[in-house]
């Protein structure tokens, strides 16, 4: 989603809409909520604390990795009423292009 486009809910953060990424963080928060998804996959997340924080409140339990060398990762949360982890996560590092890109 982005602004120029005309898309009511928009995600990428402008000059206009604050100053700071935590503007950002806010509009995707509505947006999970208003989902109420059971599971939610976060990619290029560089604040998996704050992220954790709030959905735990919301019944989510999250795993997260971070991307080799990188401040950011992947990140995915479930809902607890809906799954249960059953064994600890694991991550794929991909060699091409070198140390850029995991799985969980």
């Amino acid at each position: 989603w982005y602004r120029s486009a005309g898309y009511p809910r928009c995600l990428s953060w402008h000059p206009q809409d604050g100053q700071s990424r935590y503007y950002r963080f806010l509009v995707l928060m509505s947006e999970i909520r208003a989902l109420s998804a059971d599971i939610l996959c976060l990619v290029e997340l560089d604040c998996f604390d704050e992220f954790r924080g709030a959905l735990e409140k919301e019944g989510y339990d999250a795993v997260f990795q971070v991307r080799p060398g990188k401040r950011d990762g992947c990140g995915i949360f479930w809902r607890r009423e809906a799954f249960v982890e059953a064994a600890p996560s694991s991550s794929l590092v991909f060699k091409v292009p070198e140390n850029d890109r995991i799985a969980l």
